[in-house]
């Protein structure tokens, strides 16, 4: 139980509990996993230098996560844990030890990266302090009931006066607009990729199920689905590691948003998966351009952290006809067509074939600009 009873509207990161576990760099893994076990409350453990430096830092999370693939405890259970730094990307957010407590939460909200599971390096004259988001927010859940029981009392007083009252009705819409701005963001960020801003899969089946919707009442409104698997990503992750790998999603969902119009949604389905509606085409052809648009734009290497890479696309394509009952049926024949592709060569797409669609063959294409 985190102990905030010290905590009142005013308090700083400071004022929070927090546990600080330094290691250097040739400590044992298995020590670092033991202090793990020992103590529930440490949310990472802070790499220092011979001099006492922060070097880097590795949050319970991330630590636990790799430790529990397959292997990964007996692997390096023994050595020191330099040689697991390599495959633990951790970010922690460095803010001041005076930084309010409701301030600090802002902040923390307001990232677009994955910060709200990493660690909090607060620091203070007297040392750092690693505090975990989880306690942050809890804090402030407080420091918010402090102010709503002072606010509550405040309009007690106030009842009679008028002006006062229209002063205290300002600061509330203020509050709720602050927090409906909160809830905006939340929101957002349910319905997107937390790596690339991409659409995730929820926002993609609603848009999906629109279109097809748009198509049952209008049959003149057609519309595609391509399914999109990238060649070679597994073995830029194996070789360069997942950071590399991480940014190359990152580039890619660049390049595929540039590939296409604003009226298409691209989304990351999970992985190195990705898939496109393509909204108000009229014909097969419109498809393919965009088809051949995106491993265009994707066959020109990537430069990142100094490492030139190259990957391909694999893509499938349907088009919606009367045969369709559903819009998860779409998708899922985008996705046949994609394995089709890979299986007739990478770097190219393939259309699911329907008999009997009107103006629609069966065809497949290599890229015409072939992946490096």
């Amino acid at each position: 139980m985190i102990d905030l009873s010290c905590i009142n509207v005013d308090s700083t990161l400071a004022d929070l509990p927090y546990h600080l576990f330094q290691v250097s760099l040739d400590t044992k893994v298995s020590e670092v996993a033991k202090r793990f076990e020992q103590d529930l409350q440490v949310p990472a453990v802070v790499i220092v230098d011979r001099e006492g430096l922060i070097i880097n830092m590795l949050s319970r999370r991330k630590f636990l996560e790799r430790m529990s693939k397959p292997y990964g405890l007996e692997l390096f259970t023994n050595q020191p844990i330099r040689r697991i730094i390599p495959f633990i990307n951790t970010r922690p957010l460095r803010l001041s030890a005076s930084t309010k407590v409701d301030a600090a939460a802002r902040i923390v909200l307001s990232r677009t990266d994955n910060i709200l599971c990493e660690p909090i390096i607060a620091i203070a004259q007297d040392g750092l302090r690693v505090v975990d988001c989880h306690t942050i927010f809890l804090a402030q859940s407080k420091i918010l009931s402090l102010v709503n029981a002072k606010l509550e009392d405040t309009l007690v007083a106030l009842e009679q006066s008028q002006d006062e009252l229209k002063t205290i009705n300002i600061q509330l819409t203020e509050e709720i607009k602050e927090r409906q701005r909160v809830e905006e963001q939340l929101s957002y960020n349910a319905l997107h990729d937390a790596l690339t801003g991409l659409a995730n899969r929820g926002l993609f089946m609603n848009r999906l199920e629109q279109s097809f919707r748009h198509y049952q009442r209008s049959k003149d409104r057609l519309f595609g689905v391509m399914f999109i698997d990238l060649d070679r990503f597994k073995a830029v992750n194996d070789n360069l590691g997942h950071g590399v790998g991480d940014a190359l999603l990152v580039q890619v969902s660049d390049r595929l948003q540039l590939s296409l119009r604003n009226v298409d949604t691209v989304a990351r389905l999970g992985g190195d998966e990705f898939a496109v509606v393509l909204e108000e085409i009229t014909e097969l052809s419109q498809a393919e351009i965009c088809a051949l648009r995106i491993q265009t734009n994707l066959s020109e290497p990537f430069h990142i952290d100094g490492h030139r890479v190259s990957v391909g696309a694999s893509i499938g394509i349907a088009m919606i006809t009367s045969h369709y009952k559903n819009s998860e049926e779409l998708l899922r024949d985008a996705d046949m067509a994609m394995y089709q592709a890979k299986r007739q060569g990478k770097s190219s797409y393939h259309i699911f074939p329907w008999i009997n669609a009107p103006n629609i063959q069966p065809k497949s294409q290599k890229n015409l600009v072939p992946a490096e």
